[in-house]
């Protein structure tokens, strides 16, 4: 899977090093990790479950017009609904949004990085995607590794 996603990062993001924004990148090696397990059985639901979740709430991302740090989030019925509508995400449950990627991711990089995919309000029920884990820096550069489609 990795040769695929380093071809992903060639042809979205440029000239730059695919090699090096993959090892910049927790969150893309963490995809890397959760998407080489979906071919495998049925048992791949979560996998599914956490890739969808951290699509969805980086959708949301891209798709906000206003500065994200003021953003309100996004409702967690929203984002649960969203997941279901994906191919073969109909039967995700919740746990994806509340605590099984955060506690996955952490198990992974719990000694690189203390930030976690999802930022989630208990009180408002509403969710975010760590903005700090979609922008890397390399040489000096900081890389957003998320962009709107041409």
């Amino acid at each position: 899977m990795e040769k695929f996603i380093l071809q992903c990062i060639k042809n979205n993001l440029g000239n730059k090093k695919p090699e090096d924004i993959f090892n910049a990148s927790y969150l893309i090696q963490y995809l890397d990790r959760k998407m080489g397990s979906v071919h495998k059985s049925s048992k791949s639901r979560s996998s599914f479950g956490n890739i969808y979740a951290i699509y969805v709430l980086t959708e949301d991302y891209l798709n906000c017009t206003t500065n994200y740090s003021r953003y309100k989030g996004m409702a967690f019925t929203d984002a649960l609904d969203r997941t279901r509508s994906l191919p073969f995400g109909a039967k995700i449950q919740n746990h994806p949004l509340n605590n099984r990627c955060n506690d996955e991711f952490r198990k992974f990089f719990n000694k690189d990085t203390q930030e976690i995919p999802i930022i989630c309000d208990l009180n408002t029920k509403r969710y975010w995607i760590n903005e700090k884990l979609l922008v890397i820096n390399l040489e000096g550069e900081n890389i957003k590794i998320v962009k709107h489609d041409a």
